[in-house]
């Protein structure tokens, strides 16, 4: 009898433990296909110019969701641990590589379309979003707030009729790219700190049903599944590594719908 309950026990701690992984992101293609990984390592020689990296990230559905609409996403980065954020990692309106990220973009080709293991849930649908990236600083429902040595997104991704999300399954969350350009001078000028290693965390992710949902509005999803990070030239940001040194940053949907209006 206590044999059966310690088994029973260990296969509900499993059970819970499958239930709260969430969140995945890899380079390339969603982390259950053979084209995905975890680290990008770049000459930063002008070769990749004009033919941006992707990222894709993922989830796991915790629940039945009939009513599904949209995503919004909080991805954080740290570049080696120099105390501000090198210039190449100044991605936002009117910083050093303005125009070189773009979110959402194209998903041909990404996952396992409409069944399989990493299924896409915006198929069928009309779709848009957005993004809005923060250097030094960290977004909160007050505003930003100055964190030297950081940078932020955050993604909204929508589609204009429900979708329905199966417990336990995975499904893009959307994908975004990044160019290369100011890597080397072309004309342009350059962005130091290509070389520099970076760690790229997906903490957060909310999905949101339409109003008066059964299941709620908003599903906040903030645990990592197989993976919730990616690095860029191995990673290595000093301190307790990646992805410890970038914590987790909730940013609100109410917060989100700030950016667009």
């Amino acid at each position: 009898m206590k044999k059966l309950t310690l088994l029973s026990t260990a296969a509900l701690l499993l059970c819970a433990s499958l239930a709260h992984a969430q969140l995945n992101i890899a380079w390339n293609n969603c982390i259950t296909q053979g084209t995905a990984a975890v680290d990008k390592a770049y000459a930063c020689d002008g070769s990749a110019n004009g033919t941006a990296f992707r990222g894709v990230m993922s989830f796991i559905s915790p629940a039945n969701l009939d009513h599904f609409v949209a995503i919004t996403a909080g991805l954080d980065v740290r570049a080696s641990s120099l105390p501000t954020l090198p210039d190449y990692w100044k991605l936002g309106i009117g910083e050093c590589r303005d125009g070189n990220f773009s979110f959402p973009v194209s998903l041909t080709g990404i996952g396992t379309g409409t069944s399989g293991v990493c299924r896409n849930p915006w198929f069928g649908g009309g779709t848009g979003g957005g993004f809005s990236y923060t250097s030094e600083s960290r977004v909160t429902e007050v505003g930003p707030v100055p964190i030297p040595g950081w940078g932020r997104w955050v993604m909204s991704f929508a589609r204009d009729t429900e979708a329905q999300l199966i417990q336990g399954q995975q499904y893009v969350a959307g994908a975004f790219t990044m160019d290369t350009f100011n890597d080397v001078d072309t004309g342009l000028g350059v962005c130091a700190g290509c070389a520099l290693p970076a760690c790229i965390v997906f903490n957060s992710l909310d999905l949101l049903q339409s109003v008066g949902s059964p299941g709620g509005d908003v599903v906040v999803l903030s645990a990592p599944a197989t993976r919730a990070f990616i690095t860029w030239q191995g990673g290595a940001v000093g301190g307790n590594g990646c992805p410890l040194e970038v914590p987790v940053r909730n940013v609100t949907w109410g917060r989100v719908k700030s950016i667009y209006r």
